[in-house]
């Protein structure tokens, strides 16, 4: 078995990710809570000796709960690597945040105005 590891990314690293329009295009869009639309605290992770199996997928929930207090993420695939990507609503505090795809680049989430907060 391969040993699993999640380093949480700095601002920096997810900025340059936030350049590319394709990982962009997947961001949060709601809490399932409170039913908060806006000014989400973006977190992400890169992952490695991830196997996308049931016990490394209960592995990682753990991990995620016990080290970062998320109970809510998505497993995002980009080029060869693997990330997680979780978000807070600034609203109810909530990690269950429903993500989808966004196409409004621009408007949303150009470099001006964001409405995604790192955390």
């Amino acid at each position: 078995m391969a040993n699993i590891r999640i380093q949480e990314l700095t601002e920096p690293q997810i900025d340059e990710l936030e350049i590319e329009p394709n990982f962009r295009s997947i961001q949060p869009v709601s809490c399932m809570d409170c039913g908060n639309k806006q000014d989400f605290k973006d977190q992400i992770f890169y992952i490695t000796g991830f196997r996308n199996d049931e016990s490394d997928s209960g592995i990682i929930s753990f991990h995620m709960r016990e080290s970062y207090g998320l109970n809510g993420y998505i497993t995002r695939k980009f080029g060869l690597k693997t990330y997680l990507q979780a978000a807070v609503c600034p609203e109810c505090g909530s990690t269950r945040i429903m993500f989808d795809l966004v196409m409004d680049f621009d408007n949303k989430f150009g470099r001006q105005g964001s409405t995604i907060r790192h955390r």
